[in-house]
């Protein structure tokens, strides 16, 4: 006797039903996980941070916490569908391969150790800039004593200065 023979009809729809659901949330979640390693990628500059750098089938199902089974079974609807979609979507992905991640990562290394080098060159020159402001400020506070020294020196000779007349407009 045929399984789906021997099964109630409200069984029978009630576990096609269910195998909707389950079909739903694994295209649910391998969409949040492709979004998820495209922040990834684009965050790193173009390189997938995890597995060395591969992206594969095998890789997008471990982040999606998606059974590699549930792809490649034979009579299951994702075999046609998610399946492709993923390896397309893993295809189009520029650096998969070990010695293309080690080159991108070389690259970002000395573009990022030049500009390094540029901000800290930046920062001395401000450091010295600094510090010729400090001397010329010094240099400004000494004058500026010697100036209130003197004029104390002359108002105590009894000269008085004339308050200064405030214009009208």
């Amino acid at each position: 006797m045929d399984a789906k023979r021997s099964m109630p009809v409200a069984l029978l729809a009630a576990a096609r039903a269910n195998g909707k659901l389950r079909s739903k949330e694994v295209v649910r979640r391998w969409q949040e996980a492709k979004l998820e390693m495209e922040a990834e990628i684009l965050e790193h500059g173009g390189i997938y941070p995890h597995n060395k750098g591969r992206l594969d089938v095998k890789e997008v199902c471990r982040r999606a916490r998606i059974s590699q089974q549930t792809l490649y079974a034979k009579d299951g609807p994702h075999i046609r569908t998610t399946l492709i979609e993923i390896k397309d979507w893993c295809e189009a992905r520029l650096v998969r391969k070990a010695p293309q991640v080690k080159k991108a990562i070389t690259a970002q290394i000395t573009f990022w150790k030049s500009e390094l080098e540029k901000v800290a060159s930046q920062i001395c020159k401000y450091e010295l800039m600094l510090v010729e402001k400090d001397i010329a400020l010094s240099e400004l506070k000494d004058q500026n004593d010697k100036l209130r020294t003197q004029l104390k020196t002359v108002s105590k000779k009894s000269v008085h200065l004339l308050p200064v007349k405030s214009q009208k407009n």
